[in-house]
C-alpha cells in the first residue's frame, strides 16, 4: 500500500502511480492481463507523462491480442521517450515486437 498522502500533490500522485504500476507488473506476471491493463490505465490517469506506464500497457495489450491499442501505446511511449528501446527501433513504433497477425496494423504512427 502506498504511503498516506495528506493531499493530492504531484509527488503523491506519482507515488500512487508507481504503486499502480507495480500492481500491474504483478498482475501481468501472474497472467492476469486484464488486471494489468486496468492498473496501468489507472496509473496513466495519475501520471500521463510516464513513458514506462505506456510501454507496460502496450505489452499487456499485445498479450491480449489488442494490437491496435498496443500500437497506440507504443507510439505514445516513443513520443514521450524517443530512445526507449523496449518498443522497438522507433521507425514503426514497435510494430515488429507486437507479434501481430499480418495486415492487422497497416499504418505506423507519427512519433
Amino acid at each position: 500500500m502506498p504511503p498516506a498522502c495528506p493531499f493530492l500533490a504531484a509527488p503523491c500522485l506519482t507515488l500512487l502511480a508507481q504503486e499502480l504500476k507495480e500492481r500491474g507488473n504483478r498482475a501481468l506476471a501472474a497472467g492476469d492481463v486484464g488486471g494489468a491493463v486496468r492498473h496501468y490505465t489507472a496509473a496513466i490517469a495519475l501520471d500521463s507523462r510516464n513513458h514506462v506506464l505506456f510501454s507496460n500497457r502496450s505489452a499487456a495489450y499485445a498479450r491480449q491480442g489488442d494490437y491496435a491499442r498496443a500500437l497506440a501505446d507504443a507510439c505514445r511511449t516513443l513520443e514521450l521517450r524517443p530512445d526507449w528501446a523496449k518498443v522497438g527501433g522507433g521507425s514503426t513504433c514497435g510494430c515488429p515486437r507486437l507479434r501481430r497477425p499480418p495486415g492487422v496494423l497497416t499504418t505506423s504512427c507519427v512519433c
